[in-house]
């Protein structure tokens, strides 16, 4: 009995206190501690998320995360939350890590899974002391290159030894690359092709691809440094939507070009792990 008592007295003075936050945020003069109501419209993502992930933080703490279904937020549903009036950081991404596994806020790719096809995005929002709401736009950028990997003449007898980068996870507050060897066998497509997805590497990344050719005399195989041809190429890892790229190894040559440019990057396959640059258009 005494027990429900004080129960029924701590729900009654929990109401109380959050009439008197209403009663105070309604006066003009001074709403600086009271929250404001955030929506978000998640119409543009429709095209690349079925499922979303949604986090939001203060420089300070984490404020929430939810999971939603696109779809029923674009016909019928609205996503509201109410955050305080502060900078906030909005965090969404399409869902799709199977083969990630999280530490903290960090989204990392264990050794020898693939990254998944990951599309986020992030804001940055100011909240005025006068701002009673705010609407933002999601919308989702593509963080993976997929690299397709060609042999021109080696009669389907090449073998992929090792593939490597330098970064292999994701700070979910801005999706800033973070280090880690990121090892991972291509996918096998058919006879002398392969794909492989590469997650957002940083400015200093080495990227390294080994294989051997069977009756080749090169019995230690071949290496070569694909990370050199994209800087050469100028390729950004920071642009926030991040192009595909090919690579075409023939005979002693290899070639990379990057999704929808004109130029290209030849270089020469070298045994034992170097290569000279041939051509840089």
């Amino acid at each position: 009995m005494i027990h429900t008592h004080r129960n029924r007295l701590y729900a009654l003075l929990t109401a109380f206190a959050a009439g008197l936050t209403l009663l105070s945020c309604s006066v003009k003069e001074n709403r600086r501690d009271c929250p404001t109501w955030l929506t978000l419209d998640v119409s543009r993502c429709e095209s690349r998320a079925e499922v979303l992930s949604v986090r939001a933080f203060t420089p300070q703490a984490k404020l929430f995360s939810d999971t939603l279904r696109v779809a029923h937020y674009i016909d019928s549903l609205v996503f509201e939350k109410e955050i305080p009036r502060e900078e906030v950081i909005l965090t969404y991404w399409n869902g799709l890590y199977h083969n990630a596994r999280w530490s903290g806020d960090i989204l990392r790719v264990p050794a020898g899974m693939q990254v998944d096809s990951l599309y986020a995005g992030r804001d940055h929002l100011y909240m005025a002391p006068d701002q009673d709401e705010y609407k933002a736009f999601a919308h989702l950028e593509k963080q993976f290159m997929t690299l397709t990997i060609r042999f021109g003449d080696s009669g389907g007898l090449e073998t992929i030894t090792s593939f490597s980068c330098d970064y292999n996870a994701f700070s979910i507050k801005d999706f800033a690359p973070v280090k880690g060897n990121y090892s991972v066998m291509p996918e096998a497509l058919g006879a002398g092709e392969y794909k492989v997805r590469i997650p957002r590497q940083g400015d200093d990344c080495s990227i390294q691809l080994s294989f051997s050719i069977q009756q080749s005399s090169y019995k230690d195989g071949y290496r070569l440094t694909l990370s050199e041809a994209l800087r050469a190429l100028s390729y950004d890892w920071n642009d926030p939507e991040l192009k595909d790229a090919t690579l075409t190894i023939a005979s002693s040559s290899f070639v990379v070009q990057v999704q929808d440019w004109d130029n290209v990057y030849i270089g020469e396959v070298v045994y034992g792990g170097r290569y000279e640059d041939l051509i840089k258009e």
